[in-house]
Protein backbone atom coordinates (compact mmCIF):
# COMPACT_ATOMS: atom_id res chain seq x y z
CA UNK A 1 0.00 0.00 0.00
CA UNK A 2 1.74 2.98 -1.28
CA UNK A 3 -0.94 5.81 -2.42
CA UNK A 4 -4.01 6.15 -0.76
CA UNK A 5 -5.45 8.36 -3.26
CA UNK A 6 -6.66 4.96 -5.40
CA UNK A 7 -6.22 6.92 -8.69
CA UNK A 8 -3.75 4.67 -10.74
CA UNK A 9 -5.58 2.10 -13.57
CA UNK A 10 -4.60 -1.13 -11.63
CA UNK A 11 -6.32 0.81 -8.33
CA UNK A 12 -9.68 1.11 -9.70
CA UNK A 13 -12.37 -1.96 -10.57
CA UNK A 14 -10.07 -4.67 -9.86
CA UNK A 15 -11.71 -7.94 -9.06
CA UNK A 16 -9.07 -9.94 -8.43
CA UNK A 17 -9.14 -12.49 -5.67
CA UNK A 18 -8.09 -11.80 -2.04
CA UNK A 19 -7.39 -8.20 -2.32
CA UNK A 20 -9.04 -5.61 -5.05
CA UNK A 21 -10.42 -2.29 -5.21
CA UNK A 22 -12.83 -2.65 -2.41
CA UNK A 23 -10.70 -3.87 -0.44
CA UNK A 24 -8.14 -2.48 -0.71
CA UNK A 25 -10.16 1.32 -0.45
CA UNK A 26 -11.40 -0.15 3.20
CA UNK A 27 -7.82 -0.84 3.95
CA UNK A 28 -6.69 2.99 3.54
CA UNK A 29 -10.00 4.23 5.29
CA UNK A 30 -9.63 1.89 8.37
CA UNK A 31 -5.29 2.47 7.76
CA UNK A 32 -5.58 6.37 7.90
CA UNK A 33 -8.79 6.62 10.03
CA UNK A 34 -9.81 10.56 10.15
CA UNK A 35 -6.64 12.28 8.46
CA UNK A 36 -7.76 15.03 6.34
CA UNK A 37 -6.74 14.44 2.69
CA UNK A 38 -3.90 17.32 3.04
CA UNK A 39 -2.82 15.93 6.08
CA UNK A 40 -1.53 12.82 5.52
CA UNK A 41 1.99 12.25 5.99
CA UNK A 42 4.47 10.57 3.47
CA UNK A 43 5.10 7.94 5.85
CA UNK A 44 1.49 6.68 6.11
CA UNK A 45 1.51 7.15 1.76
CA UNK A 46 5.12 6.94 0.60
CA UNK A 47 3.15 7.17 -2.62
CA UNK A 48 2.35 10.83 -1.89
CA UNK A 49 6.49 11.67 -1.28
CA UNK A 50 7.80 14.15 -3.47
CA UNK A 51 11.56 13.62 -2.92
CA UNK A 52 13.22 10.10 -2.27
CA UNK A 53 16.65 10.84 -2.36
CA UNK A 54 18.75 9.10 0.62
CA UNK A 55 16.32 6.04 0.88
CA UNK A 56 17.92 3.05 1.49
CA UNK A 57 18.47 -0.20 -1.62
CA UNK A 58 14.69 -1.83 -1.96
CA UNK A 59 13.26 -4.43 -3.23
CA UNK A 60 9.78 -4.74 -4.61
CA UNK A 61 7.53 -6.59 -6.68
CA UNK A 62 3.87 -7.53 -7.62
CA UNK A 63 1.62 -9.32 -8.89
CA UNK A 64 0.27 -8.44 -12.55
CA UNK A 65 -3.60 -8.77 -11.63
CA UNK A 66 -2.74 -7.17 -7.93
CA UNK A 67 -4.27 -3.61 -8.03
CA UNK A 68 -0.69 -2.70 -6.37
CA UNK A 69 0.68 -3.37 -9.70
CA UNK A 70 0.64 0.52 -10.94
CA UNK A 71 1.92 2.32 -7.91
CA UNK A 72 4.70 -0.46 -7.10
CA UNK A 73 5.92 -0.04 -10.79
CA UNK A 74 6.11 3.93 -10.48
CA UNK A 75 7.57 3.96 -7.13
CA UNK A 76 10.19 1.78 -8.53
CA UNK A 77 11.02 3.91 -11.03
CA UNK A 78 10.74 6.75 -8.98
CA UNK A 79 13.55 5.54 -6.29
CA UNK A 80 15.61 5.01 -9.89
CA UNK A 81 15.30 8.23 -10.65
CA UNK A 82 16.66 9.37 -7.15
CA UNK A 83 19.54 7.00 -7.74
CA UNK A 84 18.53 4.46 -5.23
CA UNK A 85 19.01 0.60 -5.85
CA UNK A 86 15.78 -1.02 -6.70
CA UNK A 87 15.37 -4.08 -7.88
CA UNK A 88 11.50 -4.44 -9.29
CA UNK A 89 9.39 -7.49 -10.58
CA UNK A 90 6.14 -7.85 -11.96
CA UNK A 91 4.84 -11.72 -11.79
CA UNK A 92 2.65 -12.44 -14.71
CA UNK A 93 -0.84 -14.07 -13.63
CA UNK A 94 -0.55 -13.42 -10.24
CA UNK A 95 -2.56 -11.12 -7.35
CA UNK A 96 -2.13 -10.48 -3.87
CA UNK A 97 -0.43 -13.02 -1.65
CA UNK A 98 -0.96 -15.41 -3.92
CA UNK A 99 2.43 -17.11 -2.85
CA UNK A 100 0.46 -17.47 0.47
CA UNK A 101 -2.62 -18.68 -0.94
CA UNK A 102 -1.25 -21.09 -3.69
CA UNK A 103 0.86 -22.89 -1.85
CA UNK A 104 1.13 -26.00 -3.58
CA UNK A 105 1.33 -23.66 -7.21
CA UNK A 106 4.51 -25.07 -8.91
CA UNK A 107 5.79 -20.80 -8.91
CA UNK A 108 5.40 -20.64 -5.55
CA UNK A 109 9.08 -21.36 -5.26
CA UNK A 110 10.39 -19.55 -7.51
CA UNK A 111 8.61 -16.47 -6.45
CA UNK A 112 9.76 -16.86 -2.58
CA UNK A 113 13.45 -17.18 -3.83
CA UNK A 114 13.34 -14.17 -6.02
CA UNK A 115 13.92 -11.68 -3.19
CA UNK A 116 17.08 -13.15 -1.78
CA UNK A 117 19.11 -12.12 -5.73
CA UNK A 118 19.06 -8.61 -4.64
CA UNK A 119 20.01 -9.05 -1.10
CA UNK A 120 23.93 -9.89 -1.22
CA UNK A 121 24.80 -7.54 -3.64
CA UNK A 122 22.99 -4.70 -1.97
CA UNK A 123 23.83 -5.30 2.05
CA UNK A 124 27.48 -3.97 1.94
CA UNK A 125 26.44 -0.82 0.17
CA UNK A 126 27.88 2.79 1.41
CA UNK A 127 24.57 4.35 3.34
CA UNK A 128 23.40 6.88 1.87
CA UNK A 129 23.59 9.34 4.63
CA UNK A 130 26.82 8.39 5.61
CA UNK A 131 28.84 6.74 3.02
CA UNK A 132 29.90 4.04 5.80
CA UNK A 133 29.35 0.18 4.71
CA UNK A 134 25.93 -1.87 6.15
CA UNK A 135 26.70 -5.00 8.15
CA UNK A 136 27.54 -7.83 5.88
CA UNK A 137 24.31 -9.95 5.97
CA UNK A 138 23.75 -13.74 4.59
CA UNK A 139 20.82 -13.53 1.90
CA UNK A 140 18.08 -15.46 3.25
CA UNK A 141 14.51 -15.84 3.95
CA UNK A 142 12.58 -17.03 6.53
CA UNK A 143 11.36 -20.22 6.49
CA UNK A 144 8.53 -19.68 8.54
CA UNK A 145 7.35 -16.17 7.07
CA UNK A 146 6.54 -16.16 2.74
CA UNK A 147 7.57 -12.87 0.95
CA UNK A 148 4.25 -11.75 0.15
CA UNK A 149 3.28 -10.86 -3.73
CA UNK A 150 2.41 -7.37 -3.02
CA UNK A 151 4.23 -4.69 -2.79
CA UNK A 152 7.26 -5.25 0.01
CA UNK A 153 10.16 -3.26 0.69
CA UNK A 154 13.29 -4.46 2.80
CA UNK A 155 15.24 -1.76 3.71
CA UNK A 156 18.85 -3.05 3.58
CA UNK A 157 20.45 -0.80 5.82
CA UNK A 158 20.62 -1.16 9.32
Amino acid sequence: MLDDRLVLASAKNNNAPVWNSRVNQAAWDLYLGDLLLDKIPIYAAPGRATDLVGLPPAITYVGDLDPFLDETCLYAKRLERAGIPVACKVFDGCYHVATMALTKWPRTPTLRKWPTTFYAPNSSRPRPSTGRKTRKRKPSVCKHQAPRLHYVIWALSS
